[in-house]
Formats: structure tokens, C-alpha cells, sequence
């Protein structure tokens, strides 16, 4: 192998003769800070000083990441083998030499001669010095006319990873471990560093946008999330001041302002995972929707969608996504508290309602091309005529009769509340909140034939899915379900009460009561995030006296 501090076998790839080669020992590393920016010593908390932090701050703004850049210049000797260019093919195939052949990251084996550029190419060998060469491939390359021939290999600060520069750079005294981590949002790039390496934090925010091509712009949330709008404060690291997201989830178009409202790029599976749980022509009602992320792509997979954010500026941009992905004639979006919406999504479904499933083949199971489906679109807008479907699964304008149709959809099927902190707490909007629906005649006729054709995506009552958090790791499923109850107002012996999964059932698993509860993911060491689904019962959406259950 090549004899040089910079150059270290890989681990793990299974090749002899695969190297790293890592930047030099020797580079000037970072300061440590003025103050020490750990606000926890010895398990308690110890908040800096006014002084304090005005000393960091101008210590991180006083570091500049080109004045190191120069420290990861090297240069490599290397021994190559001479050889035609014609010939390089050949050369690599022989088991003799091939073995011997330098491999390396981001590194060429096979390089121009550069005395003679256009008919010889040198092929680089893993060695320093010709006096390593083990003597059978010494003795291949005199058997082929080679010769052997010193070279130079030039890497600096653009040959290593952010990986390498970071903990290249950054004082040893520091724990274990490179703050590369960060989630991407369209073209943001958002840190969430450690006390530790906050007087670093330019230089690493620098370190990130060179070396990633898709990131433009690198922020650090400044303080926790924003109580009642979810965005937080944040704090430009590197690169520009451009905060209008555009991105792609779920086959769908998302752009908002990433400071105004909230969006977690790790949630897509979630998002995904949800929305495989609707089914075409299901109305759901999103109580907490964000700028669309569970409500368009459930309205471009054929449901029918309420969607609703208290956060104007979310609201705005819902609404704003729904247009530019054309589902707005089948999401409606809203701007109130969600202890409101839920409420008058109800009522408004009941009044309006909404189309049922087409019941003659077309349409749906016929999948039309994307200028015809846009030109019925804007024909559909003009003349209120009979409807049939288009190849989203929604109803579209058609000169022919009216298709046969299942029930029309006067009742909720999915309740969604993506709002992990806090949504819990809105669950006691679900008592007696049918009794919106001013005609309780109709409503039970409306719900005997739901339960009888249940084949039609119809249930007697909705689910909801709700998004939460818990710190009891042991007992994750009875805390949730203990947390539900009491904002339900349900106790344990109440016939409704939800029942924590368990004696023979998980997660993925519904009780008879049909309760599930699925991690989502760990947000902090002692923190989970979860999805509890349950099936809202005619005992809490009417609210019924305990003597009329019994």
C-alpha cells in the first residue's frame, strides 16, 4: 500500500487494494472558544450570560472558513505503469496487475501521460516507491514492456468530504462524532447543533453549502418551535437569503415560505403511510393541514378533502398548492382554531356532501391523457352539466347521461391532526359533535346505509388519526391512550374508552376497538413521536348519557 500519513485502507468494501485518503494530520485546526457554550455542566442547567453570549457570537463571526482552506493542500507520490492508451483495457484485465491497481474515492486510476498526453496513459498502483512492488508484478510489467514511472497525486480542500473537513477542523478536544447532519427542505439545509459546536457554527454552515450541490441556503432554528404557528426563529449560516421552498412530495408540488410555516422533510413517510390508508371518494378532514402535506396528494389520490391551518400564512400557501397541483375543486381549505373546524367540516359535509363512487366502468378505471383530462377540466369549471370522472378519480364534465353513483358521501371518514404537540388536546371537539347535524332523523338513516355498504369505502363512523408525542418510553401505548381518554373525558369504564394495544396485538395490529398505534420516530433521546388511530363511536360523537349506554 502507499506509504503516506494521508492514505489509510478502506474498511468494510471487501477490495485489497482500496484506500482513503484522508487530509493531513498537520493542518491548523480551530480555536477553542473564549467561554465554554455547554449550558449543561455535571447533569444541570447553566444559562450564559448576556456577556457571554455577546463573546461567542463575535468569536463565531471572527472565524472564516477559506483562511483554513490552504491546510488540506498535499501531495502524494504514487508509482504508475506507463502503458499505450490502446492498451489500458487489456492491461486492467490482467489478475497480475489489476490486484496492484490504486482505488480510491473521487481518485482516477487510469490518468494521461503528461509528456505525452494523447498516446500514453499512466495506470496508478497502490505503492509510493518502486522498491514496494511486490516482484510478481514487477515481473509482469517487464513480461509487457511496461515501465514504471513516478507520479504525483494533488488533493486539497475540494478532493474531501464535509465529513473530513469538519472533523479535520475542529478542535480535538471535541466529543465524538461530525455535525454533518441536517434536514433538507427544498434547497435549505436546517442544523440543529449541539451547544458544542455553535461557535463553529459558520464555518460547518460553510462547510455543508460547498460541499452539497442541491443546498443554497443553511439555517439553525434559534429556539424551539413557535407554540401555536409550529415555524421557529431561525438564524442564516451560509449562503442565501432565500426562504420561498419549492419541493416534491407524494407526487405532488409543495412552495412556501420555510420561515412562516411548518414543514418536516422527515415525515414524508408518514405522509405516505397515511394517505395509503385513504380510499378514492373518502372525505377526510384534515384539522391541522399545513401547507397540504397530507391533504393534496389524499385529493389527487380521489378523496374528497377539508383541509384547515390556523397559521394564515400556511393557509395561504394551501390554498396556493392546491392550484398549482389542480386539485382545488377538491380540497377546501380554511383558517380557523381546529376545535372550529371540526365542527363545521361536519356540518358542511352533511349539507353539501360530496359525489359518490362511480359505479359503471370509466372514468376512474380509465385513464385518460393529460391534455383531455385539462380540457374536460376547464369544461367541467364552464358548464354544470353531468358529470363523469377523470383520471384522478374525480368528477369531470361529460355530454353523455348522468353514471350511476353510490351513496352521495354526507358523513367524515378520516379525521387527520398532525399537530404532535398538542393535538391530544383537541380530541374533546369530537363530543356530541354530530349534533351539529341539525336533522338527527336523517342522520341515522345516513348511517344505516353506510353500515350496509361498506363495500362503497362506507363505515359507520370515522377514524381519526392523530399525531403526538410521549416521554414514556416503557409505556408508550397506555400513556397515549390514558392521554386520548382523558381529553375525551372518557373514564376507564366507560364503554368508549380506548384500550392501549396489547394481549396479543401491536402497533400495526387494531383491538376490537379498533385502536392502533404506530411510531413515527424518535425526535430526542427520551422523546417519541406517534400516530394514534381509533374509531370515533356513536357514544362520543353524540354524546350520549351513561344511562343510555347501559
Amino acid at each position: 500500500m502507499i506509504a503516506s500519513p494521508l492514505v489509510t485502507p478502506a474498511s468494510g468494501t471487501g477490495v485489497s487494494n482500496e484506500v482513503v485518503i484522508v487530509p493531513p494530520k498537520s493542518l491548523r485546526r480551530l480555536p477553542a472558544p473564549p467561554v465554554s457554550p455547554n449550558r449543561f455542566v455535571g447533569g444541570q442547567r447553566h444559562d450564559l450570560s448576556a456577556e457571554q453570549r455577546d463573546q461567542l457570537d463575535s468569536f463565531a463571526k471572527s472565524l472564516h472558513l477559506d483562511d483554513f482552506k490552504a491546510g488540506f493542500n498535499a501531495n502524494i507520490n504514487v508509482v504508475a505503469l506507463r502503458v499505450e492508451a490502446k492498451g489500458v483495457g487489456k492491461l486492467l484485465g490482467d489478475p497480475n496487475i489489476a490486484s496492484h491497481v490504486l482505488r480510491a474515492s473521487r481518485i482516477a486510476s487510469v490518468v494521461e501521460d503528461p509528456t505525452s498526453p494523447k498516446q500514453n496513459r499512466f495506470v496508478l498502483l497502490n505503492y509510493s516507491a518502486q522498491d514496494e512492488l511486490p516482484g510478481s508484478l514487477t515481473a509482469a510489467a517487464v513480461q509487457q514492456g511496461l515501465a514504471l514511472v513516478k507520479h504525483v497525486l494533488h488533493v486539497n480542500y475540494n478532493y474531501f468530504t464535509a465529513d473530513q473537513v469538519i472533523s479535520s477542523l475542529l478542535p480535538a478536544s471535541m466529543p465524538e462524532g461530525t455535525p454533518t447532519a441536517y434536514t433538507l427542505t427544498g434547497h435549505i439545509a436546517h442544523v440543529n447543533l449541539r451547544d458544542d459546536y455553535l461557535p463553529y457554527r459558520f464555518v460547518i454552515s460553510q462547510v455543508l453549502l460547498e460541499k452539497n450541490a442541491s443546498v443554497r441556503t443553511v439555517v439553525n432554528k434559534l429556539d424551539s418551535i413557535d407554540t401555536e404557528f409550529r415555524f421557529f426563529a431561525m438564524e442564516l449560516l451560509a449562503g442565501e437569503s432565500s426562504y420561498q421552498v419549492e419541493l416534491s412530495e407524494s407526487g405532488c408540488l409543495f412552495s412556501f415560505d420555510f420561515r412562516q410555516v411548518y414543514w418536516n422533510s422527515r415525515l414524508h413517510t408518514e405522509h405516505a403511510r397515511l394517505i395509503s390508508l385513504f380510499s378514492p371518494y373518502d372525505v377526510v378532514s384534515d384539522v391541522m393541514a399545513g401547507v397540504g402535506p397530507f391533504a393534496i396528494p389524499a385529493a389527487k389520490k380521489g378523496c374528497w378533502v377539508l383541509a384547515n391551518d390556523l397559521n394564515p400564512a400556511s393557509y395561504g400557501s394551501l390554498k396556493d398548492n392546491c392550484k398549482r397541483n389542480r386539485v382545488d375543486n377538491f380540497c377546501t381549505a380554511a383558517c380557523e382554531d381546529g376545535r372550529t373546524f371540526i365542527r363545521n367540516s361536519i356540518k358542511q359535509t352533511w349539507e353539501e356532501g360530496f359525489d359518490g363512487k362511480l359505479l359503471v366502468k370509466g372514468g376512474a378505471e380509465e385513464a385518460t391523457s393529460r391534455r383531455a383530462r385539462l380540457k374536460e377540466e376547464r369544461k367541467r369549471r364552464q358548464e354544470p352539466i353531468a358529470q363523469g370522472t377523470n383520471g384522478d378519480n374525480h368528477p369531470t364534465a361529460s355530454a353523455a347521461q348522468p353514471p350511476a353513483r353510490g351513496r352521495r358521501r354526507r358523513l367524515i371518514d378520516h379525521f387527520v391532526m398532525n399537530l404532535p404537540g398538542s393535538a391530544l388536546e383537541f380530541l374533546d371537539a369530537y363530543r356530541g359533535a354530530y349534533r351539529v347535524i341539525g336533522d338527527q332523523t336523517g342522520l341515522e338513516k345516513e348511517l344505516k346505509e353506510r353500515k350496509a355498504n361498506e363495500e362503497e369505502n362506507g363505515s359507520e363512523w370515522p377514524m381519526v388519526h392523530v399525531h403526538c408525542f410521549t416521554k414514556d418510553l416503557e409505556h408508550p401505548f397506555e400513556d397515549i391512550c390514558r392521554r386520548a381518554n382523558e381529553a375525551l373525558g372518557l373514564d376507564n369504564e366507560h364503554p368508549a374508552a380506548l384500550v392501549p394495544p396489547r394481549d396479543g396485538h401491536n402497533a400495526e395490529t387494531p383491538t376490537k376497538q379498533e385502536v392502533s398505534i404506530h411510531l413515527v420516530r424518535s425526535v430526542a433521546p427520551n422523546k417519541d413521536m406517534y400516530c394514534l388511530s381509533f374509531r370515533l363511536s356513536r357514544e362520543i360523537l353524540l354524546d350520549l348519557p351513561m344511562q343510555e349506554l347501559q
